[in-house]
């Protein structure tokens, strides 16, 4: 069993419910349905204390939580979306309608997007400890510096400009291979119980997780027309903005321990 401290835990519904509010502010510019910040963040809290659980290892538990939260999320969505209805009067409420479906999906998405899929940090760290979380994170963020050094040095073909002109096939190349080669040697300076080839493969992980996740949530930026989701780290945009890449790499990653057999 893995000890984990109670910091921990607090920590993870911080960077959640943080990251969700982010996310449902870019969600309100999308649908123009503006809605009271104070319940945004209580629900972030709950959130983020279905996503904490993933801390007991127990992916059963976690999908168990986050359906309550996401139920609760809707309720409270589909209300307030009644509450502009009755507000606005008949005139707008057709109007009220058509903006407020997307508004509750959005909504619920959110759940799933950031609270669902942060859990497997949780589950990565109960199961397999936390040299595992420090490789993912590592492989992530320093793959992240390789795709921007091998992207300027070479330039070369947009990836996908609609989405994120200044992201390059170089660039991917560069934080695949700087992915790869931090994973592994994370392999020799913390404890990942993993055999090389074990241990390019979460770099490999990593690697897509990251490219994957910076363009999904551009998506959701460019549709809000903004160009970061928050100011909580001055001149480097808000926490989902630090955690897009993040998200799927602990996905990934745990999935692949799971579904592959690697010495422990």
């Amino acid at each position: 069993m893995v000890y984990i401290p109670l910091t921990v835990p607090l920590v993870v519904i911080f960077v959640v419910c943080l990251a969700l509010v982010e996310y449902w502010k870019l969600a309100d510019h999308i649908t123009e349905m503006h809605r009271p910040s104070l319940k945004r963040w209580l629900l972030g809290l709950i959130c983020g204390a279905a996503s904490a659980l993933g801390l007991t290892g127990s992916s059963v538990l976690v999908g168990i939580a986050t359906t309550v939260a996401a139920s609760i999320v809707a309720i409270t969505s589909i209300s307030e979306v009644l509450d502009a209805v009755k507000a606005r009067g008949s005139k707008a409420e057709k109007n009220i309608w058509k903006a407020g479906f997307p508004a509750v999906a959005m909504d619920v998405f959110g759940v799933w997007y950031i609270a669902w899929l942060f859990s497997h940090a949780g589950l990565l760290m109960a199961r397999y400890g936390f040299g595992h979380i420090a490789c993912v994170l590592a492989s992530s963020w320093i793959g992240d510096t390789g795709a921007l050094v091998l992207g300027r040095a070479l330039g070369g073909a947009p990836m996908a400009p609609a989405m994120s002109p200044a992201k390059t096939w170089e660039g991917c190349l560069g934080q695949l291979l700087t992915s790869i080669a931090t994973s592994i040697t994370c392999g020799l300076l913390v404890p990942v119980p993993l055999a090389t080839p074990h241990l390019a493969a979460v770099g490999a992980m990593c690697s897509l997780g990251s490219i994957l996740g910076d363009l999904f949530e551009s998506i959701i930026k460019r549709a809000a027309g903004q160009k970061d989701s928050g100011t909580f780290f001055p001149g480097h945009g808000g926490m989902l903005d630090r955690l897009d890449s993040l998200i799927l790499a602990f996905v990934f990653v745990f999935g692949y321990l799971e579904l592959c057999p690697v010495p422990l």
